[in-house]
């Protein structure tokens, strides 16, 4: 299996910075964009959720956009879980 590499949830400049108040500083100017990608993923009724999924020998981990449907859309604590195709699920 290969090793996963989770997609990052912040910027290449935060994560590179050594300064705990740069670094706050640079996160925030991230909120707008999320913001509006959950404002929109709200009228379409989606949510997003941080999810790992073991397919074909490796392993992604990737924010997803997931409707009503689906059985994590009501999960409201953060929860990494594995998705196998093996399994059935999407």
């Amino acid at each position: 299996m290969r090793d996963a590499v989770p997609e990052a949830l912040i910027s290449e400049a935060c994560m590179r910075e050594t300064s705990a108040e740069k670094g706050i500083r640079l996160l925030a100017k991230d909120d707008p964009t999320w913001r509006e990608r959950l404002e929109e993923l709200e009228k379409q009724g989606k949510v997003l959720r941080y999810i790992a999924e073991v397919r074909d020998g490796g392993i992604s981990i990737a924010v997803r956009e997931i409707d009503a449907v689906h059985p994590f859309y009501h999960l409201s604590v953060p929860i990494i879980s594995l998705l196998s195709i093996l399994n059935g699920m999407p």
